[in-house]
């Protein structure tokens, strides 16, 4: 885990320590690794919207290129409205920021682009959900690049740890990204995942890539944690059951690689952009039912991300921004 100024300032809160928001916008102004690390992981966990306001104003006004990296990545384009303009102009002013009237029309059509909720096409519903996002293929393909160079054998949760290599049920490769990261690639891929139901965010564990090569696959399983051990039970109570689970498709030029769902007679092809949403607990009760498969990669390379919701808000994606 990347242990930046973001990761100090969230167990400061934990311990009820949170510096006040004054500290931290003076802190930032002077800090420009600290507005760079603010920046991407308001846009990848925050749902606060005076937050995201004031570190991009910030972020503008220091001129930095994780800020520039954010509007040519971003692939959701809206225009505030005056009525919006002066909704921000008025939450800005009730902030320790002191900002002007330019940045605050720089920051504009960026903050409604971040903060509004999106209606993504929806190409199926039922027990398994298929949306279309906006990651288009240009974004899709520099994160593949990204986690190439960063894969390692996969492990699972198994009988004995939370960390185990289980090869028999599944043997492709993956990159775990870390919620704190700086980059801000990895931090768009994850907002544009949940850009439909902004308030599933908050409680998404850290993304995973998936590679899988020929022959590759991932056999009936659920993805609900099952509490096999002390050390997950322990884990589940302080990071609560996996409850959800997006899939965003990354590639489509492969054969096979379809996701199977057994009991729900269902199958997914691939699609760039596409997420495949499906939840494993029904009534609160754990549901056997979810059980689903990657079935074997038949030619080519098939990259997914994903994101597993638990029942309590991830700890680290909790915002830094004091009420």
């Amino acid at each position: 885990m990347n242990k930046s100024r973001i990761f100090e300032l969230l167990d400061a809160k934990h311990q009820r320590q949170l510096p006040t928001q004054q500290a931290i916008v003076d802190e930032a102004l002077c800090d420009n690794k600290l507005t760079t690390q603010w920046l991407c992981h308001a846009v990848s966990s925050s749902i606060n919207v005076q937050e995201l306001a004031v570190v991009l104003v910030i972020a503008y006004r220091q001129k930095l290129d994780v800020y520039t990296e954010l509007l040519q990545m971003w692939p959701i384009k809206e225009q505030a409205s005056a009525q919006e303009l002066n909704i921000l102009t008025n939450m800005l002013m009730q902030s320790p920021l002191d900002a002007e009237t330019a940045e605050v029309d720089a920051i504009a059509n960026v903050w409604k682009s971040l903060v509004q909720q999106q209606s993504y096409e929806c190409l199926m519903q039922g027990k398994v959900t298929l949306h279309l996002s906006r990651l288009h293929q240009t974004l899709a393909d520099r994160l593949v690049e990204y986690a190439q160079s960063r894969l390692d054998p996969v492990e699972l949760y198994g009988k004995t740890t939370s960390r185990e290599k289980v090869s028999d049920i599944r043997d492709n490769e993956q990159f775990i990204g870390d919620i704190l990261s700086d980059n801000m690639l990895v931090s768009v891929s994850q907002r544009l995942m949940c850009m439909h139901n902004l308030a599933q965010l908050p409680f998404a564990e850290p993304p995973v890539f998936y590679r899988y090569r020929d022959g590759q696959q991932y056999k009936w399983h659920c993805d609900f944690i099952v509490p096999s051990t002390e050390e997950i039970r322990q884990e589940l109570s302080f990071f609560g059951q996996r409850i959800a689970t997006t899939v965003l498709n990354l590639t489509d030029n492969f054969k096979g690689g379809e996701t199977s769902f057994k009991k729900w007679q269902i199958d997914v092809s691939a699609k760039v952009g596409q997420l495949i949403q499906f939840f494993s607990i029904e009534n609160g009760q754990l549901d056997p039912n979810s059980v689903h498969a990657g079935l074997p990669v038949h030619e080519g390379e098939k990259w997914v991300c994903t994101l597993w919701f638990r029942d309590k808000p991830y700890w680290l994606r909790s915002s830094i921004w004091a009420y």
